[in-house]
This record gives structure tokens, sequence and C-alpha cells, in this order.
């Protein structure tokens, strides 16, 4: 597909990153990250994250804000593609009214034309 071609790098890792965090993967590494991460530092002597979990907090507000600003990124672009789309629909949604309305033109000659001739 030609819109596919003329991606930029940045629209083809934000398509990606909003298809991968769309995903049941990305949720169950998450699962996994985040009860390690809370496990690890509820139960080791030295804990790098301390409860209330500062650092996992942190962490997980950047990712979200990333995340939020590819999927913008990525919605945007399939806005743009839609408009493009829509474009096309009524393109052909014109030329297809035109030409039935030609073909009605041309029924009503043949229609008059065919009444004449009874006549």
């Amino acid at each position: 597909m030609k819109i596919e071609k003329n991606k930029t790098f940045l629209d083809k890792i934000s398509d990606f990153i909003t298809d991968f965090s769309g995903s049941e993967l990305f949720i169950f590494l998450h699962i996994i990250w985040f009860s390690f991460w809370l496990v690890y530092n509820l139960i080791a002597s030295q804990p790098f994250d301390p409860y209330p979990f500062g650092l996992l907090t942190l962490v997980v507000s950047l990712e979200a804000i990333f995340l939020a600003t590819f999927i913008l990124i990525s919605q945007n672009k399939t806005d743009q593609i839609n408009d493009i789309r829509s474009e096309l629909d009524y393109q052909t949604d014109i030329k297809s009214e035109k030409n039935t309305a030609e073909v009605l033109a041309l029924l009503k000659k043949i229609y008059s034309l065919s009444k004449k001739d009874k006549k």
C-alpha cells in the first residue's frame, strides 16, 4: 500500500509501540515485572525501592507519558489515512452519481424515442 511506504521511521515506531502496548503479551510482561518488583522490595533485606515504591511510581509514570505520546502519534497518522480514504470515497461517490445520472438520461431518451415510435 502506498501509504505504508510513505510512513516515517517515527510513524513505524509509533505503530509498533501502539500495537505492542495493546497486546496480551504487554499485560503479562507488566504483571510479571510488577510482581517481581513488589515481592523483591518487600522481602529483600536491602530493597532498592522500599515501600511506598517511589521509584516504581516514577518509572510507571514515565512509561505512561511515553506510551500516551506514541499512541497519539499513531492515532494522528491513522486519522490522516482515514481522511484520505474518506476523500477517495467521496470522489468515487461523485463519479458513481454522475454515471447514474447519465444512464438515467439515456434511459429517458430511449423511453421517449420508443413512445414516439409507437405513435
